[in-house]
């Protein structure tokens, strides 16, 4: 049985906790490449951030956090540009790396100036493969994506889906690791090996989170310091 605090520090997932420290050292996917092929822009979620995925005029894509630091407008409404994103209000333009590179009105009024180059808004590494988009949000050099089996066999069919689950990530997944409820919604009782390797896993499954929560909170101090 998890305490109060196992709880807390297992399901916060923001920046600046133990857990989101965590898995920000990994590749998450954030969303299906056919859902950009009539837009140019969408939101997304993920641990914790409130992020804009877009993809730019030469077909390559983007995440940046999601509004233009001059006047807060919205990036939703960006306009895709051969290399990065243009905010819609005075036309500050940004590169993948988050940096801005084109200022029009300051560039016009001193073409000397480099004020453009002070300015930079928070991006992540986002990467195309298996027809998922998946984006790296910890401390870089970020690591190689795996080339899973399923990301790059070569003719197959992959059927990609998504839901809004009303719940932290915890909660879904040991829902996922239980074989025994996993039988049952699909009708079928298990066999009497996975009742036991499941009656068997409580202990482990509390050493497995003391050995995450320390892990989670050994980054958190080491990112501190």
């Amino acid at each position: 049985m998890l305490t109060e605090k196992q709880n807390e520090q297992l399901t916060r997932v923001g920046p600046g906790t133990p857990m989101g420290e965590l898995f920000r050292r990994y590749w998450h996917p954030v969303a299906a490449v056919s859902q950009m092929k009539e837009r140019n822009t969408f939101q997304v979620k993920i641990l914790g951030e409130d992020l804009v995925l877009y993809k730019d005029r030469s077909g390559h894509y983007g995440l940046v956090e999601p509004r233009c630091p001059h006047r807060k407008m919205s990036l939703m409404y960006g306009i895709p540009e051969e290399d990065g994103i243009r905010c819609a209000y005075h036309g500050w333009r940004f590169d993948k790396q988050g940096r801005c590179i084109e200022q029009p009105y300051d560039d016009t009024e001193d073409t000397e100036g480099r004020f453009k180059q002070k300015i930079k808004i928070q991006s992540y590494p986002i990467q195309e493969l298996g027809g998922l988009l998946l984006a790296y949000l910890g401390p870089l050099r970020e690591p190689l994506l795996p080339r899973w089996d399923l990301y790059v066999m070569e003719d197959v069919l992959r059927d990609v889906g998504y839901a809004v689950i009303p719940c932290n990530w915890l909660q879904h997944y040991e829902n996922v690791v239980d074989p025994d409820s996993s039988a049952r919604q699909l009708g079928s009782q298990p066999p009497a090996s996975a009742v036991m390797a499941s009656a068997a896993a409580g202990p482990q499954v509390e050493r497995s989170t003391e050995v995450m929560v320390n892990a989670a909170q050994h980054i958190a101090s080491t990112t501190q310091r």
